[in-house]
């Protein structure tokens, strides 16, 4: 019963690993080349005005495709 459970404790050791290590590998949002490299215009808002050096909130869509 003993060997069962240690075997066990490995596989899932190894399962683990290979999840953590697969999601290491993933590209992160500031880790894609088009979106850290790109420079994106922007018009502000009526009445808004912006200023050199402003730091600004940008979401990206959730489909790289779309426009």
């Amino acid at each position: 019963m003993g060997d069962n459970f240690l075997r066990q404790q490995i596989n899932n050791f190894t399962k683990k690993r290979c999840r953590a290590v697969a999601e290491r590998k993933k590209p992160t949002l500031l880790d894609r080349p088009e979106v850290v490299s790109t420079q994106y215009p922007v018009n502000p808002l009526p009445g808004q005005q912006l200023e050199k050096g402003e730091v600004l909130f940008g979401v990206l869509h959730r489909d790289p495709l779309a426009k």
